[in-house]
């Protein structure tokens, strides 16, 4: 028997992720201002740049636009001597009375290419360009220096990284930052904690997809590049493991669903030797844990799975399986990438997969992209679900 399985990003295609964008804007302007600005965030359209370039993360995004912005000062004033971190380059520009600098991120953003190399995070891969030669001319001053390294390592760790560290509570707020990470607050942030992320599912819609998978009809699961709760010692200082996905999943009333966040993927790296980045999208990975965990409800065995068919390793996972009617429905490439490579995966196994590409946007960068897939484009995840027959 057919079974029909939809897999749904999260943020910017279920819900508006305000919260996240309060929290980037929030984070890079308090940078902006320890440097002695009134503000530094680059506004909307720049965000949805990185976004089409497949820079999706908040923790990518936020250190690689100030490391933009370091290198940027840096050109200008190119007989400073360069601050070891990032904390004291701050407090140096503001010192210094420096005005906040105008340039182009695109312009040394746009030097570095897309995120493509497995087990990296950009942060990481630009860490890596720039080690081994292609990337150091975007960031000519800043290259081989520890400030750098402050900018952009261990970008997913808040004791760690600073950056990561300002998002973090930002986000959560204090008291639940704390609790979780056991650090003291420092930036005290008393407004985005409160925003509530804007349904982009209709309630019409989401009490329909809930009704047919109730009739056995489709089988939603979210894929998404949120942290995750996983009953797991989350280990010191890694945001992986925060609740971020679940605060949408008790909005929208999905608990009864699959869901496989960061915090998923961590759990299974440990496990398998492996680092998360290896199994978040653009990895087929974590496609193939959803689609196996529609059909199954093992998690670990079925991202184990999807693990072995990436590194063409023998499984016996998938024998049996039904034929699959996929839907994906992302907003960025990164999702639809994936999901293409876990169908080829399943077909090299002798599991019959249709699939259908919806590319959920309004923006002309992410339309272009998305068209280059062959991507259905609609305009929201509504548009979308009234052209599907079974749902109707």
């Amino acid at each position: 028997m057919k079974k029909t399985i939809f897999l749904f990003d999260m943020d910017g295609v279920l819900v508006e992720p305000r919260r996240y964008r309060a929290s980037l804007q929030s984070t890079i302007n308090y940078f902006g201002r320890i440097m002695g600005w009134k503000e530094l965030y680059p506004g909307e359209e720049t965000i949805a740049w990185f976004e089409s370039r497949g820079i999706i993360s908040e923790w990518d995004i936020a250190p690689i636009y100030i490391a933009s912005v370091v290198e940027s000062v840096l050109e200008q004033y190119s007989n400073w001597p360069i601050p070891p971190d990032l904390l004291s380059f701050c407090e140096y520009v503001k010192k210094s009375g420096i005005p906040k600098p105008e340039f182009n991120v695109k312009e040394i953003v746009g030097q570095l290419p897309s995120l493509k190399k497995s087990g990296f995070t950009y942060c990481d891969l630009v860490l890596y360009l720039i080690e081994t030669g292609p990337a150091r001319q975007a960031f000519g001053r800043l290259s081989g220096t520890s400030l750098l390294d402050s900018i952009l390592q261990k970008s997913r760790n808040v004791h760690q990284n600073l950056i990561t560290r300002v998002f973090q509570e930002v986000f959560l707020g204090q008291n639940a930052f704390e609790n979780t990470f056991y650090l003291p607050a420092i930036c005290f942030d008393r407004v985005t904690e409160h925003i509530i992320d804007p349904q982009l599912i209709t309630d019409e819609w989401n009490t329909t997809l809930k009704k047919r998978w109730q009739d056995g009809l489709v089988d939603p699961a979210i894929i998404t590049a949120r942290p995750s709760y996983h009953n797991y010692p989350a280990g010191e200082g890694r945001i992986e493991f925060s609740p971020e996905a679940d605060i949408i999943v008790d909005q929208l009333g999905w608990n009864r669903f699959p869901v496989i966040g960061q915090g998923q993927l961590q759990y299974a790296a440990d496990q398998l030797g492996c680092v998360s980045v290896d199994l978040i999208k653009p990895s087929p990975v974590h496609a193939l844990g959803a689609i196996g965990m529609v059909v199954t409800n093992s998690l670990l065995p079925s991202i184990q799975a999807g693990w072995d068919l990436l590194n063409n390793e023998e499984t016996s996972f998938y024998n049996g399986f039904p034929e699959l009617d996929v839907h994906i429905f992302e907003d960025s490439p990164v999702g639809i990438r994936g999901t293409m490579r876990a169908v080829d995966l399943l077909e090299m196994q002798g599991v019959t997969v249709r699939l259908t590409k919806w590319g959920i946007s309004t923006d002309p960068n992410k339309v272009s992209e998305l068209q280059k897939l062959d991507a259905n484009i609609v305009p929201d995840v509504n548009a979308a679900l009234e052209q599907i027959e079974i749902i109707e």
